[in-house]
């Protein structure tokens, strides 16, 4: 009986082992393409002003080429027929969120990055332990490791 079992646990196990290792070598997907391009016009939104601390409504954000060119308080300006028009009614415009304690993986660009710009993070710190590998981190860590 204890063979038996014992051969069943080995089984499973091998299981296992062939299912993670065949997971890890699977080829990734392409990471997902830049999003859409253009000159937008976001409509109504309220924008969380960080310098002051206040919530503006009903405002309107000009963007040109990637970057804001304006914001400025909602249908004061003539629509411009050559940006997107977005409603950004109930919506809201923040700066870029930082993540400043992530661990990424083989798969981040495919998996986690998408998400953390779902989610309003632009920017992250990498806190993966790659750093004292040769050749990679500051040059100062290495000069530490050879003295």
């Amino acid at each position: 009986m204890l063979k038996k079992l014992a051969r069943v646990t080995l089984v499973l196990v091998a299981i296992v082992l062939f299912t993670v290792a065949g997971l890890l070598l699977w080829p990734l997907p392409e990471p997902p393409r830049d999003g859409l391009a253009g000159n937008f016009h976001i409509r109504n939104v309220a924008v969380v002003d960080v310098r002051t601390g206040s919530v503006r409504r009903n405002m309107d954000v000009v963007l040109r080429d990637g970057r804001i060119a304006s914001v400025h308080p909602g249908g004061l300006s003539g629509a411009d027929t050559a940006l997107i028009s977005i409603d950004g009614s109930g919506k809201y415009v923040i700066p870029g969120l930082w993540d400043m304690h992530t661990h990424s993986l083989k798969i981040a660009p495919q998996y986690m990055h998408p998400l953390f710009i779902a989610n309003g993070v632009t920017g992250v710190r990498d806190m993966s332990g790659c750093l004292y590998r040769k050749g990679v981190g500051p040059s100062y860590l290495h000069e530490k490791q050879t003295s």
